[in-house]
């Protein structure tokens, strides 16, 4: 009795967790979507200030979270069907659903019939990983981790550890255009393949509620760094420079605590554990969506007065959450659950 309630507390702030970093990432990308299209303004300013606070975290956070609970002691055959399923299959699905809603709507879809966009997404995911990278980085990860596991078990976290090493010279080359080709994504699996170890001892010594108490002390740290241009993001992108990398890591860390711990405080929200338990359809829809809404209200944004602006992402905002849960019902219901995997 006491293994079941504990599993179902671990299942409950896991996808509070998860809700939580969906919510970070898509504050993330709506104010980067406004300066792809040259959209700066005060809101973008603020979103792309606090967007220093959890930029250094949110994405590793999502890697530890899924280390937890994962099992890298089955066999092989079973291990690698079952991440097939829950992040590959998903991956190409999204991918070609956001291929055919990009030339349904703001696309060139006179250039581009509907067999030509899912021609290329199925070709570009199997060449270069396809559009969503974390789910490849994740996939990549996973597999080698299974792999140092079976093969070097008492050397495994100095492995992993050689292998992030081997990963952050990778991204800065890869920075630096010295290497050009991220097949799969395997820089940001090397990069990340740490936080696999890190998620499986979080979930070995149980982090307690009362971590919270960090987090005036992360606010103060992030702020001091924000002053000394030391805020290192490590996503899509890679901006760090050099050792400034380490920053980066002992953040990831200590915002993946907090965010765990802050989970563990709340003890029921419907609406984080929905978004969670489908946070990798939320993940893989909403770029394309963000990308529509800002394009067709770039002008009212760029016109209006501060108040409407506000007002203008915050609807961009609630529409990407209402259109990914539609979406997410959508895709779960009986027959489509198989095109993300669920069979």
């Amino acid at each position: 009795m006491l293994n079941a309630q504990l599993t179902r507390q671990r299942v409950h702030y896991a996808d509070v967790a998860k809700g939580i970093l969906i919510i970070l990432l898509f504050l993330h990308h709506i104010h980067i979507r406004s300066e792809l299209y040259d959209i700066r303004n005060n809101v973008t300013s603020a979103l792309d200030m606090l967007d220093d606070y959890w930029v250094m975290f949110f994405m590793a956070a999502f890697f530890v979270v899924s280390a937890m609970f994962s099992r890298y002691d089955k066999p092989f055959k079973t291990f690698l069907p079952t991440n097939f399923k829950s992040l590959i299959i998903p991956s190409v699905t999204l991918g070609v659903l956001s291929g055919i809603i990009y030339q349904s709507t703001i696309g060139e879809f006179g250039r581009y019939g509907y067999l030509s966009t899912i021609k290329n997404a199925v070709v570009h995911f199997f060449i270069y990983g396809g559009k969503l990278w974390f789910c490849s980085a994740l996939f990549c990860a996973k597999m080698i981790y299974w792999l140092l596991n079976r093969y070097l078990g008492k050397y495994i976290k100095f492995s992993c550890i050689v292998i992030s090493i081997i990963g952050v010279i990778l991204g800065y080359l890869y920075n630096q255009q010295v290497i050009t080709l991220n097949f799969w994504y395997l820089i940001h699996a090397f990069i990340f393949i740490i936080f696999i170890p890190i998620g499986i001892q979080i979930k070995k010594y149980d982090i307690p509620k009362t971590m919270v108490i960090l987090l005036p002390l992360y606010l103060i740290i992030v702020y001091v760094l924000q002053q000394f241009n030391l805020v290192v993001q490590v996503t899509y992108l890679f901006t760090y420079k050099g050792v400034d990398v380490i920053i980066f890591y002992i953040m990831a860390i200590v915002g993946t605590i907090l965010v765990i711990s802050m989970s563990k405080c709340i003890d029921s929200n419907k609406f984080l554990e929905y978004i969670g338990r489908n946070s990798l359809i939320f993940y893989g829809i909403h770029p394309i969506f963000n990308m529509i809404l800002t394009f067709y209200l770039k002008d009212v944004i760029v016109k209006s007065p501060l108040l409407v602006q506000i007002g203008v992402y915050l609807f961009i905002f609630f529409c990407l959450i209402c259109i990914c849960s539609l979406i997410s019902c959508i895709l779960n219901t009986k027959y489509l659950r198989y095109l993300i995997g669920k069979f």
